[in-house]
């Protein structure tokens, strides 16, 4: 990090001011209220982190530590960092300065986080058409120089269960020789060989997968920070005896149920198996009186993106993703 960065902290009065201003283009005129001097070292940045107990976030809620640099009072670049269990970290980021100075506080947050609270970061930018192409090419810039690599885009799909379209006639025969099975919410070494074996030569965020362990995405998923309960399933097929699936689904809120993760091993894929996740996701929902299904899939992921269409999915938003990992070699 630089050391003439001047960066601080954003104190607690500022918190929800702050945040607005890091979500909008827009400029904010308005009085600081109490922002404090950081020493500007990672290990102040850290403390920061260690007066939570990150493991139990039931009780205390998941650490957020913002920081923030200043010119003649107002903020001209700044990020929040909110740690979440499995070692996952997203940042929310803006700057308004050049790219030195937002560099500095992105490596601030970096610095801090290293490998003790957090080894994967990521930064979701909203990808509208209306996004200038001139504020693109500066986060590109900007990011860069901050040792992130891009993930590509991220499409957030929603299905109305209700115009939901069954494929459970079509498919009687096969799905027969498929069943859902409980999976112990946990990251067992059968859950963990299961879901690696749904990783080989997956087109979802395929450039991750060797970045961040199992176990820890296996954690990030069993307490989704946004969810009031998981429910993780494994399909069985009764010809092989063998797991060919597993289906892992968070309730959000009483309307809302969020498809976590689906992924299906190499050998059983265009077989209907997919479609067959999907239409027992789809009986979840409705099961628990939800109006709504989610996910989310990457760009390059065209057989998904197919699939999900064909039962009524549509896309709600996208976001352009940013990343970097304790795992990362300096050359990439």
């Amino acid at each position: 990090m630089n050391a003439n960065l001047r960066v601080f902290s954003v104190a607690d009065v500022d918190h929800e001011i702050f945040d607005c201003w890091l979500d909008h283009t827009e400029s904010f005129d308005f009085p600081l209220l109490g922002t404090r001097r950081f020493a500007g070292s990672p290990a102040a940045i850290s403390e920061s982190f260690s007066s939570y107990q990150v493991a139990d976030p039931a009780k205390i809620g998941f650490p957020t530590v913002r920081l923030a640099t200043l010119r003649d009072g107002h903020w001209i670049a700044g990020a929040s960092c909110t740690i979440y269990p499995g070692r996952f970290a997203r940042i929310r980021c803006r700057n308004d300065s050049d790219i030195e100075v937002g560099t500095g506080v992105l490596e601030a947050i970096r610095e801090a986080c290293l490998d003790r609270f957090a080894n994967f970061l990521a930064i979701y930018f909203e990808a509208g058409e209306s996004q200038q192409q001139e504020i693109r090419r500066c986060e590109q810039d900007w990011l860069q120089k901050a040792g992130f690599q891009n993930l590509g885009i991220m499409y957030l799909m929603e299905l109305t269960v209700s115009n939901a379209r069954s494929f459970r006639n079509e498919r009687e025969s096969f799905d027969s020789t498929l069943t859902l099975d409980s999976m112990k919410m946990e990251a067992t070494q059968e859950n963990i060989d299961l879901v690696n074996a749904t990783y080989q030569d997956s087109l979802d965020c395929a450039d991750i997968t060797s970045l961040r362990s199992t176990e820890d995405i296996l954690q990030s998923y069993r307490t989704n920070h946004s969810a009031s309960r998981n429910s993780w399933f494994r399909i069985v097929s009764s010809q092989s005896n063998h797991a060919v699936a597993c289906l892992l689904l968070s309730e959000i809120n009483a309307n809302l149920v969020e498809i976590s993760y689906l992924g299906v091993v190499p050998n059983d894929r265009r077989r209907g198996v997919g479609r067959f996740c999907l239409q027992s996701a789809v009986d979840y929902a409705k099961g628990v009186g939800a109006s709504k299904l989610r996910l989310a899939v990457h760009e390059k992921n065209i057989p998904a993106i197919q699939l999900y269409r064909s039962f009524g999915f549509e896309e709600i938003a996208a976001h352009d993703i940013w990343f970097w990992s304790t795992q990362m070699s300096p050359n990439q």
